[in-house]
């Protein structure tokens, strides 16, 4: 056994620290007390031709005195531990569908003290769970829908510390019914079918992701005017994975044919509308209506059917006395069917872009299977990128009021078009536009100057 001896806060010990051992049998002779040092240090002497190298570790204070007598006192790491998340730690940025979030913690290093996890939501510290266990496994349960932060943090006997990152975890909110969505950043979940009479949802914050997660969101159950979705001046929110269904036919009698929409956005900016199912059926039942000064939005990958008469699939439009004030909104891959109940009265439109510029319409399909007449797409805007659409309609496939780019959109007119209209593929006052056609009757009216056709049956 060495023998300790203290001197100035030192405790020297001899050589048995050669054999590479991390503790060493030491005896106190005479009674201590180290209450008023922050710690003693051990230095290994080692022999002049030994390959271990010399030493320094510290032994941390303890609450009562060095007795006499001997034991094993631990040699403490001078570096802080390695600790890291390890399976199945939630990965940063995790949109979860249930309520609890699971936390694994690993630490690499000697004379480990203490792991503690830290659990944040929007108004501060959640929960903190401390172990001297390694690996430290946690599943928080029961979590109220918000966002929250988390990490860890390992300290040895030493009282070195390290930490992990902070990684973000969404838990959603749980929504059983229709009604106002105001929490900005606010991440929602369907945990049902919802239904009411007039709109289902009006979403009034920003940031907020909506999830419908296949559940069927009802509106107008009884015929009144309403909206699947009302967004009003809101900006980053996104609704996916919804099935949204008009619940009645409405009657209309009025002169703005815009009033019944599964979506609506207005004066809204930077929104994504993906991967919605929408049905609609009855006079003006719109499928996704974005007007106003809305600009960068994103409709992709929604299915729309359409069952009634002067109805829209998708329209960007702009109502502020004809000022031109959308722009740069995707309308990408969606697909529009017009079925049975197209009739005569306003024209039945898959897309239609009324004064709005910069618009890029690409990979979308649009047929109709009913008895009538419908055109595909109709751009009165500016600057157009129309490409690689499918149409099959009656009347008019494509119709093309300005400037814009028309480059391999197979269309078909096939249909009974009402009296004074004749069947095009591509159709339009189109000046300095080019146009990589495959419909089978291009036919461009005056104006149409600087124009480039390349190739297509014309």
């Amino acid at each position: 056994k060495d023998t300790v001896i203290l001197d100035d806060g030192n405790i020297v010990i001899g050589n048995d620290l050669n054999s590479g051992n991390q503790s060493e049998s030491i005896t106190i002779q005479n009674e201590q007390s180290i209450l008023s040092k922050a710690s003693y240090i051990l230095n290994s002497f080692v022999a002049a031709n030994s390959a271990v190298p010399e030493t320094t570790a510290s032994i941390p204070v303890t609450n009562s005195p060095v007795k006499p007598g001997s034991g094993n006192f631990g040699i403490a790491s001078s570096t802080a531990p390695d600790i890291n998340f390890t399976y199945p730690t939630e990965d940063n940025g995790t949109y979860l569908t249930r309520n609890n979030i699971v936390v694994n913690v690993s630490v690499i290093g000697d004379n480990l003290s203490n792991i503690t996890v830290w659990l944040y939501n929007s108004t501060g510290l959640y929960n903190a769970s401390n172990s001297t266990v390694n690996p430290f496994f946690i599943n928080f349960t029961d979590l109220p829908g918000d966002i929250y932060t988390f990490n860890a943090s390992a300290i040895n006997l030493s009282g070195n510390i390290n930490y992990t990152e902070t990684r973000t975890i969404y838990v959603p909110i749980l929504l059983t019914g229709c009604g106002t969505l105001d929490r900005v950043g606010g991440y929602y979940n369907l945990a049902n079918n919802v239904w009411l009479n007039g709109t289902c949802f009006n979403i009034t914050a920003n940031s907020i992701i909506f999830d419908g997660r296949g559940y069927t969101v009802n509106y107008s159950t009884n015929g009144s005017k309403g909206w699947g979705f009302n967004l009003t001046r809101v900006n980053y929110t996104t609704i996916k994975n919804t099935n949204i269904r008009e619940g009645r036919a409405i009657t209309y009698t009025g002169a703005n044919t815009q009033i019944d929409a599964a979506i609506t956005l207005y004066y809204s900016n930077n929104n994504t509308l993906v991967n919605n199912t929408l049905f609609t059926f009855g006079t003006a039942a719109n499928g996704i209506i974005v007007y106003g000064n809305s600009s960068n939005n994103n409709v992709s990958s929604n299915n729309i059917t359409l069952a009634g008469s002067d109805v829209y699939g998708i329209e960007l439009g702009s109502y502020d006395g004809g000022n031109i004030n959308s722009r740069f909104n995707i309308i990408y891959s969606n697909n529009i069917t017009f079925i049975s109940g197209i009739i005569v009265g306003r024209t039945p439109l898959g897309i239609n872009i009324y004064l709005s510029n910069f618009t890029n319409i690409t990979s979308n399909a649009i047929r109709t299977t009913a008895n009538g007449y419908a055109y595909g797409l109709v751009d009165v805007g500016d600057n157009s990128y129309i490409a690689k659409n499918n149409i099959t309609v009656g009347c008019i496939a494509i119709n093309a009021q300005s400037r814009t780019s028309l480059i391999e959109n197979n269309v078909v007119s096939s249909g009974s078009c009402s009296a004074g209209s004749y069947n095009f593929g591509i159709y339009g006052r189109v000046p300095f536009t080019r146009i990589y056609s495959k419909s089978p009757v291009v036919f461009l009216r005056t104006a149409s100057i600087h124009c480039f056709i390349i190739s297509g049956g014309l």
